[in-house]
């Protein structure tokens, strides 16, 4: 996509790009929720901690993997609307369906809109996210000798869990529906972990189904080695 509308941008075909802010809803909600937006489609740099285990050398490899890969993606992301600005005008972007967007719309059928479902997954798991780091900060300081194969400085961190915290309470603000349907949800697994975790004496019957149930998932999405 990119490519052959470099010759566009060469020819002089830029007068989308002069002002790419024109017209922006600088209201602190609406920019939370684009953030989270944007960090739904940059998520892969998040996932890449779980190939820690599978590292010969985690400590030079991960920086490595994740600083090259959101440059990578970054690049390629902003070169692809650098591409449909050369070609269409901003109007005509933002007012046109994206057909991607809709098909995935589609496949759920819950929500007549896609980015709800991002604010429902954004405002959760980046507050998660968040407070997670945060404990990051606090072991810096109460387990000052616990061996960290990856250490981040402490600055960035302290960065991390302010952004983190600031996207949150915009998001609230803006979009107090979505984010509170995002918390119902997370709160929806209590009554599963009580059932099946806090609850000691189950049932003979109960426990069986559990028992099936764990097996099968396992057999079925290959959780464990095939000893």
């Amino acid at each position: 996509i990119s490519l052959p509308d470099g010759h566009s941008v060469y020819t002089g075909r830029t007068e989308e790009l002069q002002d790419p802010f024109e017209g922006s809803n600088w209201d602190p909600g609406s920019i939370a929720k684009a953030f989270y937006s944007g960090l739904f489609a940059y998520a892969g740099w998040n996932f890449l901690n779980c190939m820690i285990e599978e590292m010969s050398n985690p400590r030079r490899d991960l920086p490595i993997a994740v600083v090259s890969s959101c440059l990578v993606v970054t690049v390629l992301y902003t070169l692809a609307n650098v591409a449909y600005l050369t070609v269409v005008s901003m109007t005509e972007l933002l007012t046109t369906p994206a057909v991607a967007v809709c098909l995935v719309t589609l496949a759920y059928l819950l929500v007549t809109d896609i980015y709800s479902l991002i604010t429902y997954l954004g405002f959760v798991q980046w507050t998660a996210i968040g407070l997670t780091v945060f404990i990051v900060i606090v072991f810096r300081f109460t387990r000052r000798d616990a061996p960290r194969p990856v250490k981040a400085p402490l600055v960035f961190a302290i960065i991390y869990v302010a952004v983190t915290a600031s996207l949150a309470i915009f998001a609230f603000v803006g979009a107090p529906k979505e984010s509170i349907m995002g918390v119902l949800i997370m709160f929806s697994a209590v009554p599963v972990y009580i059932l099946t975790c806090m609850w000691k004496k189950k049932p003979k019957s109960f426990q069986r189904l559990l028992h099936t149930i764990t097996i099968g998932s396992q057999k079925l999405f290959r959780l464990v080695p095939g000893n």
